[in-house]
């Protein structure tokens, strides 16, 4: 029996596939053997956003940022003026 895909899979694979070898052609020399899986998850991640709005990229940029950077207690955040504008402290108003 034959494999058969969907069409709306079909309909996108050429595009896919011309977008992947582009990308790959022009950088394969910098892939290493070992950061290859990475490489390959973060086209994917990429390529599975494209078509996403503004929100779900900036949600995705949040939750990228929680799991990269380390927790920051709230106080630093309000004493810091330069971090974050809506919280203030008696030191730090914001300026109007």
């Amino acid at each position: 029996m034959a494999h058969t895909m969907p069409e709306d899979l079909w309909r996108d694979f050429p595009k896919t596939a011309t977008e992947f070898e582009t990308r790959f052609s022009t950088e394969a020399d910098a892939v290493r053997p070992k950061h290859l899986q990475a490489y390959l998850d973060e086209l994917a991640f990429r390529h599975n956003r494209r078509k996403t709005n503004g929100i779900d990229r900036i949600a995705a940029r949040v939750i990228e940022q929680l799991v990269v950077r380390e927790p920051s207690p709230m106080r630093r955040i309000i004493d810091e003026p330069t971090r974050c504008r809506w919280f203030t402290s008696a030191q730090h108003p914001v300026p109007t």
